[in-house]
């Protein structure tokens, strides 16, 4: 695929908001990235898109965050996905369903919902 002027534009942009919107510290989250002058990680922000929220509804939540900087949040964590062994205990999957944890065991062909 050639590089475009338009594809550059859209780099730059890019370049922009991120050196406008995130942020990594080591005292803040170990150093996970950040939507600057916040504690919401990236990837908070990536899992809730993820779950059916929209930037609308995160920016109600969190009214001092533009939908601007969800954006830019949402193409960071898609563009440096979390490293090392997933989180949970060994056998076991967690998802978030319908406001729910549903649990589901490997080892078996059964699901368990908590409240």
């Amino acid at each position: 695929m050639p590089i475009t002027v338009e594809s550059l534009r859209k780099a730059e942009k890019y370049r922009e908001n991120r050196d406008r919107y995130i942020t990594s510290n080591p005292d803040i989250l170990g150093g996970t990235p950040v939507i600057a002058g916040t504690r919401i990680s990236v990837y908070a922000v990536l899992g809730r898109l993820q779950d059916g929220d929209t930037a609308e509804d995160i920016t109600k939540d969190y009214p001092e965050i533009s939908e601007q900087a969800i954006e830019t949040a949402e193409l960071y964590a898609k563009a440096h996905p979390l490293r090392g062994r997933p989180s949970g205990s060994p056998g076991t999957t967690e998802s978030r369903s319908s406001g729910k944890l549903a649990v589901r065991l490997k080892s078996a062909e059964r699901s368990v919902e908590l409240a």
